[in-house]
Order: C-alpha cells, then sequence, then structure tokens
C-alpha cells in the first residue's frame, strides 16, 4: 500500500506517480514503457484534478486515461 495518503487515494488504473514538485503526475503513457506527465499551474490545480478524476471511478472521463484505453 502506499505510503503517502495523496497516492493512496488514486484508483485510476493508468496513474503511476506524483511529482515531487507538488504540480505534476505521472501515467501511463502511449506506448509500452513510456510515461505520461501533466505539468498544472499550481498544486490546487492538480488536486482538484486528480479529486474529479484519479481518485473517483470516473476516471475514464480523463483524456489520458481515454487515450491509454483505446492502445489496450
Amino acid at each position: 500500500m502506499p505510503n503517502d495518503t495523496a497516492t493512496a487515494l488514486v484508483i485510476c488504473p493508468f496513474f503511476r506517480r506524483f511529482v515531487r514538485s507538488g504540480r505534476e503526475i505521472i501515467c501511463e503513457g502511449m506506448a509500452e514503457g513510456v510515461e505520461s506527465g501533466t505539468v498544472f499551474p499550481t498544486h490546487n490545480a492538480l488536486e482538484v484534478w486528480t479529486g474529479r478524476l484519479c481518485n473517483t471511478f470516473q476516471y475514464d472521463r480523463c483524456p489520458v486515461a481515454k487515450a491509454v484505453e483505446k492502445l489496450n
């Protein structure tokens, strides 16, 4: 189990990790062995995004998750 609360809340199967800056999330990429990063303008913007998508079963509304799902 993840040892930080933010990571523990993530449900999305495409999530990989948060970046230390607190403004970037890394997810599964568009090819095997590739990762995709999304940088937000603020940590709060990242929290809003993850709260709406990554931490719910509605992650299928995420453009990254949609694109990766099509590849699988």
